[in-house]
């Protein structure tokens, strides 16, 4: 629950996908790689950087938000 505050639940991944890929997050935040890959592996990305992510493309996460997501399959 926590995580997902940040997040507004959104993956980690997909919030990489949106800034442009790992080496675009990388070159507009000096992050290493492996920090990048750490983030995803949790699958959190901090608020300090969520905040940035959200003011440099507005646009790209209310798309993103607003967008339907996968039922999970159903288990009978």
């Amino acid at each position: 629950m926590f995580r997902k505050i940040y997040t507004r639940g959104m993956e980690a991944k997909k919030i990489i996908e949106i800034m442009g890929g790992r080496a675009e997050v990388m070159r507009i935040t000096g992050l290493t790689k492996g920090r990048i890959s750490q983030m995803v592996k949790d699958n959190h990305i901090p608020k300090s950087w969520m905040t940035a992510f959200r003011a440099m493309k507005p646009a790209a996460f209310r798309r993103a938000a607003s967008a339907p997501t996968p039922k999970e399959p159903s288990h009978v």
